[in-house]
């Protein structure tokens, strides 16, 4: 009995203790954490690919970016994004992001699914989950 008691504490407060939760999300510093970086490199152009807007949409201000340990990488991001001058066109990849006010803003929240050992291009990194609203 006592030692249920016990492992219930140590459940209950650890996490608080000593970090988060095996498995739970934690926040990512863009500056710092190159997967993170390279997920939001790798979302854009996937979210712009999905947007009906003939102009494409950059990323003005990242709101939130965490991290979650699954099988790999799950990142999670909120996004301000912002319609920029550029049509979309197979051969555009970059356009510079307008710092006028009155653009058309998104906030999009998606995830980046990375499992980078994977030998399948298409399953080494996934955009999940993306939704854009005004």
């Amino acid at each position: 009995m006592m030692w249920t008691f016990v492992f219930f504490l140590l459940a209950t407060f650890s996490p608080a203790v000593f970090g988060t939760l095996v498995g739970g999300r934690t926040p990512v510093d863009l500056s710092k954490d190159k997967g993170a970086q390279e997920a939001l490199k790798f979302a854009v152009p996937e979210l712009n690919k999905m947007s009906n807007s003939m102009f494409l949409f950059a990323p003005q201000q990242v709101i939130k970016a965490e991290k979650q340990v699954v099988q790999g990488i799950m990142y999670h991001f909120t996004v301000r994004m912002v319609r920029t001058s550029c049509r979309k066109t197979p051969a555009l990849h970059h356009c510079p992001v307008p710092i006028l006010a009155n653009s058309e803003t998104e906030i999009c929240t998606f995830k980046v699914w990375s499992r980078p050992w994977l030998r399948n291009k298409l399953d080494k990194i996934k955009l999940l989950d993306p939704k854009c609203h005004k």
